[in-house]
Protein backbone atom coordinates (compact mmCIF):
# COMPACT_ATOMS: atom_id res chain seq x y z
CA UNK A 1 0.00 0.00 0.00
CA UNK A 2 1.17 3.50 -0.79
CA UNK A 3 1.76 5.62 2.30
CA UNK A 4 -0.11 8.86 2.85
CA UNK A 5 3.24 10.57 3.30
CA UNK A 6 4.37 9.51 -0.18
CA UNK A 7 1.14 10.68 -1.78
CA UNK A 8 1.21 13.99 0.10
CA UNK A 9 4.79 14.54 -1.01
CA UNK A 10 3.81 13.89 -4.62
CA UNK A 11 0.89 16.34 -4.44
CA UNK A 12 3.17 18.92 -2.89
CA UNK A 13 5.62 18.48 -5.75
CA UNK A 14 2.84 18.94 -8.30
CA UNK A 15 1.83 22.17 -6.59
CA UNK A 16 5.43 23.34 -6.55
CA UNK A 17 5.83 22.47 -10.23
CA UNK A 18 2.79 24.58 -11.14
CA UNK A 19 3.14 25.68 -14.77
CA UNK A 20 6.92 25.52 -14.85
CA UNK A 21 8.66 23.64 -17.65
CA UNK A 22 11.78 21.49 -17.54
CA UNK A 23 13.71 24.40 -19.03
CA UNK A 24 12.67 26.49 -16.04
CA UNK A 25 13.97 23.92 -13.56
CA UNK A 26 16.98 22.25 -15.17
CA UNK A 27 18.30 18.69 -14.92
CA UNK A 28 20.03 18.92 -11.53
CA UNK A 29 17.10 20.43 -9.65
CA UNK A 30 14.66 18.11 -11.40
CA UNK A 31 16.55 15.16 -9.97
CA UNK A 32 17.50 16.54 -6.57
CA UNK A 33 14.22 18.24 -5.67
CA UNK A 34 11.68 16.05 -7.43
CA UNK A 35 12.53 12.71 -9.02
CA UNK A 36 15.00 11.26 -6.52
CA UNK A 37 12.93 12.10 -3.41
CA UNK A 38 9.80 10.79 -5.11
CA UNK A 39 11.50 7.56 -6.18
CA UNK A 40 13.06 7.00 -2.75
CA UNK A 41 9.70 7.43 -1.03
CA UNK A 42 8.20 4.62 -3.13
CA UNK A 43 11.07 2.33 -4.12
CA UNK A 44 13.59 2.74 -1.33
CA UNK A 45 17.20 3.58 -2.03
CA UNK A 46 19.39 1.10 -3.94
CA UNK A 47 22.05 3.63 -4.87
CA UNK A 48 19.76 6.30 -6.30
CA UNK A 49 21.77 9.34 -7.26
CA UNK A 50 24.93 7.32 -7.92
CA UNK A 51 26.01 6.17 -11.38
CA UNK A 52 24.89 2.59 -10.70
CA UNK A 53 22.15 0.89 -8.72
CA UNK A 54 22.83 -2.14 -6.53
CA UNK A 55 20.79 -5.33 -6.15
CA UNK A 56 21.23 -8.45 -4.07
CA UNK A 57 20.82 -11.57 -6.20
CA UNK A 58 19.71 -14.78 -4.46
CA UNK A 59 22.35 -17.51 -4.27
CA UNK A 60 22.36 -20.08 -7.10
CA UNK A 61 20.17 -17.90 -9.29
CA UNK A 62 20.64 -16.73 -12.86
CA UNK A 63 20.09 -13.06 -13.60
CA UNK A 64 17.35 -12.34 -16.15
CA UNK A 65 17.40 -9.02 -18.02
CA UNK A 66 14.88 -7.53 -20.43
CA UNK A 67 14.36 -4.09 -21.93
CA UNK A 68 11.43 -2.44 -23.63
CA UNK A 69 10.38 1.01 -24.75
CA UNK A 70 6.84 2.32 -24.94
CA UNK A 71 6.17 4.80 -27.76
CA UNK A 72 4.68 8.14 -26.86
CA UNK A 73 2.07 7.71 -29.58
CA UNK A 74 0.53 4.56 -28.12
CA UNK A 75 -2.88 4.16 -29.71
CA UNK A 76 -4.54 4.20 -26.29
CA UNK A 77 -2.98 7.63 -25.72
CA UNK A 78 -4.06 8.88 -29.12
CA UNK A 79 -7.59 7.91 -28.19
CA UNK A 80 -7.43 9.83 -24.91
CA UNK A 81 -7.68 6.71 -22.74
CA UNK A 82 -4.37 6.82 -20.88
CA UNK A 83 -3.32 9.42 -18.32
CA UNK A 84 0.35 10.33 -17.76
CA UNK A 85 0.29 8.17 -14.60
CA UNK A 86 -1.11 5.24 -16.60
CA UNK A 87 1.59 5.73 -19.22
CA UNK A 88 4.40 5.47 -16.69
CA UNK A 89 2.83 2.42 -15.09
CA UNK A 90 2.38 0.77 -18.48
CA UNK A 91 6.13 0.97 -19.14
CA UNK A 92 6.72 -1.03 -15.96
CA UNK A 93 4.06 -3.62 -16.75
CA UNK A 94 5.32 -4.54 -20.21
CA UNK A 95 8.87 -4.99 -18.97
CA UNK A 96 7.93 -7.13 -15.98
CA UNK A 97 5.74 -9.29 -18.22
CA UNK A 98 8.84 -10.44 -20.10
CA UNK A 99 10.48 -11.48 -16.81
CA UNK A 100 7.42 -13.56 -15.96
CA UNK A 101 7.55 -15.32 -19.33
CA UNK A 102 11.09 -16.46 -18.49
CA UNK A 103 10.00 -17.78 -15.11
CA UNK A 104 11.98 -15.04 -13.37
CA UNK A 105 11.06 -13.16 -10.22
CA UNK A 106 11.55 -9.37 -10.44
CA UNK A 107 14.38 -7.69 -8.55
CA UNK A 108 14.55 -4.14 -9.81
CA UNK A 109 14.63 -1.92 -12.86
CA UNK A 110 16.24 1.17 -14.36
CA UNK A 111 14.36 3.73 -16.44
CA UNK A 112 15.73 5.97 -19.17
CA UNK A 113 13.54 8.94 -19.99
CA UNK A 114 13.85 11.86 -22.35
CA UNK A 115 11.58 14.90 -22.52
CA UNK A 116 11.41 18.13 -24.47
CA UNK A 117 12.79 21.09 -22.50
CA UNK A 118 9.45 22.83 -23.02
CA UNK A 119 7.54 19.96 -21.34
CA UNK A 120 5.54 20.87 -18.26
CA UNK A 121 7.08 19.72 -15.00
CA UNK A 122 3.71 18.50 -13.72
CA UNK A 123 3.38 16.13 -16.67
CA UNK A 124 6.85 14.66 -16.10
CA UNK A 125 6.15 14.14 -12.41
CA UNK A 126 2.90 12.31 -13.16
CA UNK A 127 4.59 9.98 -15.66
CA UNK A 128 7.43 9.13 -13.31
CA UNK A 129 5.10 8.79 -10.32
CA UNK A 130 3.16 6.18 -12.28
CA UNK A 131 6.36 4.31 -13.07
CA UNK A 132 7.82 4.47 -9.55
CA UNK A 133 4.55 3.52 -7.90
CA UNK A 134 3.87 0.57 -10.20
CA UNK A 135 7.43 -0.72 -9.92
CA UNK A 136 7.18 -0.72 -6.13
CA UNK A 137 3.76 -2.38 -6.14
CA UNK A 138 4.99 -5.16 -8.44
CA UNK A 139 8.14 -5.85 -6.43
CA UNK A 140 10.50 -4.47 -9.08
CA UNK A 141 11.56 -1.10 -7.63
CA UNK A 142 13.32 1.50 -9.73
CA UNK A 143 16.97 1.53 -8.64
CA UNK A 144 18.35 4.08 -11.10
CA UNK A 145 18.28 5.34 -14.66
CA UNK A 146 18.84 8.47 -16.70
CA UNK A 147 16.81 11.57 -17.56
CA UNK A 148 17.78 13.77 -20.49
CA UNK A 149 16.50 16.42 -22.90
CA UNK A 150 15.47 15.40 -26.41
CA UNK A 151 13.56 16.64 -29.43
CA UNK A 152 10.79 14.19 -28.64
CA UNK A 153 9.66 12.17 -25.66
CA UNK A 154 11.10 8.71 -25.08
CA UNK A 155 10.54 6.29 -22.21
CA UNK A 156 12.26 2.94 -21.84
CA UNK A 157 13.17 0.57 -19.03
CA UNK A 158 15.39 -2.39 -18.30
CA UNK A 159 13.96 -4.88 -15.84
CA UNK A 160 16.16 -7.28 -13.88
CA UNK A 161 15.03 -10.52 -12.33
CA UNK A 162 16.34 -13.79 -10.95
CA UNK A 163 15.52 -17.40 -11.69
CA UNK A 164 17.01 -20.52 -10.05
CA UNK A 165 19.88 -21.93 -12.11
CA UNK A 166 18.68 -24.30 -14.80
CA UNK A 167 15.02 -23.28 -14.38
CA UNK A 168 14.70 -20.38 -16.82
CA UNK A 169 12.16 -20.77 -19.63
CA UNK A 170 12.98 -19.57 -23.13
CA UNK A 171 11.65 -20.37 -26.57
CA UNK A 172 12.95 -23.91 -26.47
CA UNK A 173 12.13 -26.69 -28.87
CA UNK A 174 8.57 -27.97 -29.10
CA UNK A 175 7.45 -31.15 -30.83
CA UNK A 176 4.24 -32.84 -31.96
CA UNK A 177 2.22 -34.22 -29.06
CA UNK A 178 2.89 -31.27 -26.75
CA UNK A 179 0.06 -29.12 -25.42
CA UNK A 180 -0.55 -25.37 -25.61
CA UNK A 181 -1.33 -23.53 -22.37
CA UNK A 182 -2.52 -19.99 -21.59
CA UNK A 183 -2.52 -18.05 -18.33
CA UNK A 184 -5.78 -16.15 -18.71
CA UNK A 185 -8.38 -14.47 -20.93
CA UNK A 186 -7.30 -13.25 -24.36
CA UNK A 187 -8.48 -10.91 -27.08
CA UNK A 188 -9.48 -8.02 -24.81
CA UNK A 189 -6.89 -5.49 -26.04
CA UNK A 190 -7.74 -6.06 -29.68
CA UNK A 191 -11.46 -5.69 -29.04
CA UNK A 192 -11.01 -2.66 -26.77
CA UNK A 193 -8.91 -0.78 -29.31
CA UNK A 194 -11.47 -1.43 -32.04
CA UNK A 195 -14.27 -0.37 -29.69
CA UNK A 196 -12.69 2.98 -28.87
CA UNK A 197 -11.60 3.64 -32.44
CA UNK A 198 -15.13 3.02 -33.66
CA UNK A 199 -16.53 5.34 -30.99
CA UNK A 200 -13.98 8.02 -31.86
CA UNK A 201 -14.81 7.74 -35.56
CA UNK A 202 -18.49 8.07 -34.79
CA UNK A 203 -17.73 11.30 -32.93
CA UNK A 204 -15.45 12.58 -35.71
CA UNK A 205 -12.16 12.06 -33.97
CA UNK A 206 -13.05 13.42 -30.55
CA UNK A 207 -12.21 11.52 -27.38
CA UNK A 208 -14.62 8.56 -27.31
CA UNK A 209 -17.31 8.26 -24.67
CA UNK A 210 -16.51 5.54 -22.18
CA UNK A 211 -19.67 4.35 -20.39
CA UNK A 212 -19.88 1.27 -18.16
CA UNK A 213 -18.83 -1.23 -20.85
CA UNK A 214 -16.11 1.12 -21.98
CA UNK A 215 -14.77 1.42 -18.44
CA UNK A 216 -14.30 -2.35 -18.27
CA UNK A 217 -12.65 -2.40 -21.68
CA UNK A 218 -10.36 0.49 -20.80
CA UNK A 219 -9.28 -1.18 -17.57
CA UNK A 220 -8.25 -4.35 -19.41
CA UNK A 221 -6.51 -2.31 -22.11
CA UNK A 222 -4.44 0.23 -20.20
CA UNK A 223 -3.89 -1.64 -16.93
CA UNK A 224 -3.05 -5.20 -18.00
CA UNK A 225 -1.65 -7.43 -15.27
CA UNK A 226 1.83 -8.88 -15.82
CA UNK A 227 1.64 -12.48 -14.63
CA UNK A 228 4.56 -12.47 -12.20
CA UNK A 229 2.28 -14.46 -9.92
CA UNK A 230 2.78 -17.42 -12.29
CA UNK A 231 6.54 -17.18 -12.80
CA UNK A 232 7.33 -19.87 -10.23
CA UNK A 233 4.66 -22.24 -11.55
CA UNK A 234 5.97 -21.75 -15.09
CA UNK A 235 9.60 -22.46 -14.30
CA UNK A 236 8.73 -25.53 -12.22
CA UNK A 237 6.43 -27.00 -14.87
CA UNK A 238 9.12 -28.27 -17.19
CA UNK A 239 7.64 -26.46 -20.19
CA UNK A 240 10.51 -25.77 -22.62
CA UNK A 241 8.83 -22.85 -24.37
CA UNK A 242 7.01 -19.73 -23.16
CA UNK A 243 6.47 -16.09 -24.06
CA UNK A 244 4.07 -13.28 -23.31
CA UNK A 245 1.57 -12.36 -25.99
CA UNK A 246 2.00 -8.60 -26.29
CA UNK A 247 2.20 -8.87 -30.09
CA UNK A 248 -1.02 -10.89 -30.23
CA UNK A 249 -1.86 -14.52 -29.53
CA UNK A 250 -1.76 -15.45 -33.20
CA UNK A 251 1.56 -13.70 -33.80
CA UNK A 252 3.13 -15.43 -30.81
CA UNK A 253 1.85 -18.84 -31.88
CA UNK A 254 3.05 -18.24 -35.42
CA UNK A 255 6.58 -17.39 -34.28
CA UNK A 256 6.79 -20.62 -32.31
CA UNK A 257 5.29 -22.71 -35.12
CA UNK A 258 7.70 -21.35 -37.74
CA UNK A 259 10.73 -21.62 -35.44
CA UNK A 260 10.02 -25.30 -34.76
CA UNK A 261 8.56 -26.30 -38.16
CA UNK A 262 5.37 -27.59 -36.56
CA UNK A 263 1.68 -26.68 -36.75
CA UNK A 264 -0.25 -25.43 -33.75
CA UNK A 265 -3.96 -26.20 -33.32
CA UNK A 266 -6.06 -24.04 -31.00
CA UNK A 267 -9.39 -25.21 -29.59
CA UNK A 268 -11.49 -22.05 -29.84
CA UNK A 269 -14.09 -23.39 -27.42
CA UNK A 270 -11.43 -23.75 -24.71
CA UNK A 271 -10.33 -20.12 -24.86
CA UNK A 272 -11.39 -17.73 -22.11
CA UNK A 273 -12.63 -14.17 -22.63
CA UNK A 274 -13.73 -11.40 -20.30
CA UNK A 275 -17.51 -10.86 -20.42
CA UNK A 276 -16.94 -7.24 -21.50
CA UNK A 277 -14.83 -8.47 -24.40
CA UNK A 278 -17.60 -10.71 -25.66
CA UNK A 279 -20.27 -8.02 -25.28
CA UNK A 280 -18.19 -5.46 -27.15
CA UNK A 281 -17.29 -7.91 -29.92
CA UNK A 282 -20.97 -8.70 -30.42
CA UNK A 283 -21.88 -5.01 -30.64
CA UNK A 284 -19.07 -4.44 -33.16
CA UNK A 285 -19.98 -7.64 -35.04
CA UNK A 286 -16.42 -8.86 -34.68
CA UNK A 287 -15.41 -12.47 -35.15
CA UNK A 288 -13.20 -13.31 -32.17
CA UNK A 289 -11.23 -15.69 -34.35
CA UNK A 290 -10.11 -12.74 -36.45
CA UNK A 291 -9.33 -10.69 -33.33
CA UNK A 292 -7.08 -13.44 -31.96
CA UNK A 293 -4.94 -13.36 -35.09
CA UNK A 294 -4.50 -9.60 -34.78
CA UNK A 295 -2.89 -7.10 -32.44
CA UNK A 296 -2.61 -8.21 -28.80
CA UNK A 297 -1.16 -6.35 -25.77
CA UNK A 298 -2.94 -8.73 -23.38
CA UNK A 299 0.17 -9.51 -21.25
CA UNK A 300 -0.97 -13.07 -20.63
CA UNK A 301 1.54 -15.91 -20.88
CA UNK A 302 1.72 -18.67 -23.47
CA UNK A 303 3.48 -21.93 -22.60
CA UNK A 304 3.99 -25.17 -24.49
CA UNK A 305 4.98 -28.49 -22.95
CA UNK A 306 4.11 -32.12 -22.40
CA UNK A 307 0.60 -33.12 -21.33
CA UNK A 308 1.82 -33.57 -17.74
CA UNK A 309 3.65 -30.24 -17.70
CA UNK A 310 0.70 -27.84 -17.52
CA UNK A 311 1.79 -25.04 -15.16
CA UNK A 312 -0.48 -24.40 -12.21
CA UNK A 313 -2.75 -21.47 -13.05
CA UNK A 314 -2.65 -22.15 -16.81
CA UNK A 315 -5.33 -23.87 -18.90
CA UNK A 316 -5.11 -26.15 -21.93
CA UNK A 317 -6.10 -24.61 -25.28
CA UNK A 318 -4.63 -26.84 -27.97
CA UNK A 319 -1.88 -29.05 -29.26
CA UNK A 320 1.27 -29.25 -31.35
CA UNK A 321 1.07 -31.37 -34.51
CA UNK A 322 3.41 -32.20 -37.37
CA UNK A 323 3.51 -29.54 -40.05
CA UNK A 324 5.39 -26.64 -41.51
CA UNK A 325 4.65 -23.60 -39.39
CA UNK A 326 0.91 -22.92 -39.60
CA UNK A 327 -1.56 -21.92 -36.88
CA UNK A 328 -5.14 -23.08 -37.14
CA UNK A 329 -8.18 -23.87 -35.05
CA UNK A 330 -9.02 -27.46 -34.16
CA UNK A 331 -11.89 -27.46 -36.68
CA UNK A 332 -9.37 -26.89 -39.46
CA UNK A 333 -9.93 -23.14 -40.01
CA UNK A 334 -6.63 -21.36 -40.50
CA UNK A 335 -5.92 -18.46 -38.15
CA UNK A 336 -5.34 -15.26 -40.10
CA UNK A 337 -2.20 -13.77 -38.56
CA UNK A 338 -2.11 -9.98 -38.56
CA UNK A 339 -0.33 -9.40 -35.28
CA UNK A 340 1.65 -6.25 -34.70
CA UNK A 341 5.23 -5.75 -35.80
CA UNK A 342 7.24 -2.55 -35.92
CA UNK A 343 8.32 -0.69 -39.08
CA UNK A 344 5.78 -2.15 -41.52
CA UNK A 345 2.53 -0.48 -40.44
CA UNK A 346 1.20 1.61 -37.58
CA UNK A 347 -0.93 0.08 -34.79
CA UNK A 348 -3.87 2.10 -36.13
CA UNK A 349 -3.52 0.33 -39.50
CA UNK A 350 -3.65 -3.08 -37.82
CA UNK A 351 -6.75 -2.18 -35.87
CA UNK A 352 -8.57 -0.58 -38.79
CA UNK A 353 -8.38 -3.94 -40.59
CA UNK A 354 -11.09 -5.09 -38.22
CA UNK A 355 -13.31 -2.06 -38.72
CA UNK A 356 -14.11 -2.49 -42.40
Amino acid sequence: MISEDSRDRFLSMLEKAAERTLADVGEKDLLAEFLLPMCRSLCGDHGLGDDVGLLNVPTDNTVAVTTDRVPSDLLARQLGLMSPVDFGAYLVRVNISDLAAAGADPLGMVITSAFRPQERMAYVLEVMWGAYLQSAQLGCPVIGGDTKAALEESLSATAIGAVPEGKSVGRGQVRPGMRIYLSGPVGHAGVALRWFMRKANERRGTTPEVGSLGEELREHLIRPRPRIDLAKALRESGCPCAMDITDGLGQSLSEIAVLNSVDLEVDFESLRFYPATIRAAEKLRLDMRDVLGGIGLDLELLAIGDAVARPEGFYDVGRVVAGGGEVRFSDGQKMLIRGFEHFTRSPRDFIEDGLD
